[in-house]
């Protein structure tokens, strides 16, 4: 029989890097919620999807 490990992990990160955490959690959002306004327009006017290869060729931008 499989039997599955799991390990649970707590962190106590000092005010500087609670800092760091919040701003790349806030960055990450912020970017994930413009592709997904992207690739809900395109759907809507085109019918179509956007790529994973459309989206990154934008993100430097």
């Amino acid at each position: 029989m499989l039997q599955h490990k799991a390990y649970e992990y707590r962190i106590y990160p000092d005010k500087k890097q609670e800092t760091l955490i919040a701003r790349t959690i806030g960055s990450s959002r912020l970017v994930y919620n413009h592709f997904l306004e992207l690739w809900n327009k395109e759907y809507e006017e085109t019918g179509k999807c956007l790529t994973y290869s459309a989206c990154s060729k934008l993100l430097p931008r």
